[in-house]
């Protein structure tokens, strides 16, 4: 596939410079070619797209561009403008803008106009600008998120949707469009739903997967495998990228099961994510936890709308969950590494209330209804 890899694209706290080039070394050992930089928190990403970065933004920009290179991986320079711009008389002050990151020896980029107050978009002016800044860049590929982005946005009606079939028109066919799926975190993507949005946008598509974000509930990550894709997919788009958990250190499995996915002819999620989680615990520096403490918190926090196998049997011997839930608490404030440790405490503060509620503990109203919740979940 031509993108493989990962889009920095979630709402929230972006991720460190360290963070991003730690993710360059994996995605070389991984065999993933491409970054995406799109944090939606970065406001002259988005919000104020139209300022130009300041000297030391821009060194930092280029120290970041050149790790990827190092790295053998394709840094992809994202802009949002959809926001606010002015299709008729900005386009100039949008070229002017990504002539600044150009001169950064970036090469490949993407237009995005996902998110954005739009009832009704227009695709004629979306892509105009898009196949300008095309022609523009010094990659012959540029890649585009439309507005309507999921089969959900589209009424599920993707064949009868205008704005994806003037796209699929005027969009220069060196334009590749971005999708979630049916849905925009979809649990599973059916090649046939994508063979039929090919015919609508006159090309293959690049998946946008959110099947890992958690942007949009912070009580919850996500660290099963990637799933709910058959191999069969591979050969319907033009590649596929993860936007994933906000909270870099817990996406160690998620990433690492997409690589293997993409590199795999045949693909067992379960038995992906069982390997991983001691290669996982590898990055946690020094530590006392168990491999079976550890697949127990990734399955009570494994996709959405699904447990893992321990999660679903812990249930079954409550007082045994909770003396494990406290021990593991105990033992994750002493892991070395500090950022891992701040990336995982809230969700082991999770399973600890719900400890304390087995244990007859007294919960407040709010908080019962949260652990009633949290165990509905599991089963």
């Amino acid at each position: 596939m031509r993108y493989t890899g990962i889009i920095e694209g979630f709402y929230g706290k972006p991720w460190s410079d360290s963070q991003r080039t730690l993710s360059f070394t994996w995605m070389k050992q991984w065999g993933m070619n491409s970054y995406l930089y799109a944090p939606k928190d970065d406001l002259k990403h988005r919000k104020l797209w139209r300022e130009l970065y300041s000297e030391q933004e821009l060194a930092d920009l280029k120290k970041l561009i050149h790790e990827a290179s190092l790295a053998g991986v394709d840094f992809i320079y994202a802009i949002s403008p959809g926001l606010d711009i002015d299709y008729n008389t900005e386009a100039e002050l949008l070229l002017k803008k990504i002539d600044q990151v150009i001169a950064l020896d970036c090469k490949k980029f993407a237009i995005l106009f996902d998110d954005i107050p739009d009832n009704n978009p227009d695709a004629n002016a979306q892509a105009k600008i898009t196949n300008q800044v095309l022609h523009h860049i010094p990659d012959d590929r540029l890649l585009f998120c439309p507005t309507v982005y999921c089969d959900m946005m589209a009424q599920h009606k993707v064949a009868e949707n205008e704005y994806l079939l003037e796209l699929g028109q005027l969009l220069d066919s060196n334009v590749d469009l971005m999708w979630t799926g049916p849905e925009v975190v979809s649990l599973e993507i059916p090649v046939n739903s994508i063979i039929n949005l090919q015919k609508v946008i006159k090309r293959k598509p690049v998946i946008w997967d959110n099947i890992h974000a958690n942007d949009y509930d912070l009580h919850r990550m996500f660290v099963g495998p990637f799933s709910g894709r058959p191999v069969e997919l591979k050969n319907e788009v033009e590649g596929i990228m993860s936007n994933p958990n906000c909270q870099f250190w817990v996406n160690y499995i998620p990433l690492k099961s997409l690589a293997v996915y993409c590199e795999s002819d045949s693909y067992n999620p379960r038995a992906e994510y069982l390997k991983m989680i001691p290669e996982w615990m590898a990055h946690f520096g020094e530590h006392d936890l168990t491999v079976e403490e550890m697949t127990l918190l990734g399955d009570c926090f494994y996709l959405p709308g699904k447990s893992g196998e321990l999660a679903k049997t812990a249930l079954d011997n409550k007082l045994e969950f909770s003396k494990t839930v406290h021990s593991m608490y105990e033992k994750i404030a002493n892991i070395s590494n500090r950022e891992m440790f701040y990336a995982l405490h809230k969700y082991f503060w999770e399973l600890r209330r719900v400890a304390c509620a087995i244990d007859g503990n007294p919960v407040t109203h709010k908080q019962s209804d949260m652990v009633i919740s949290f165990l509905e979940r599991l089963k």
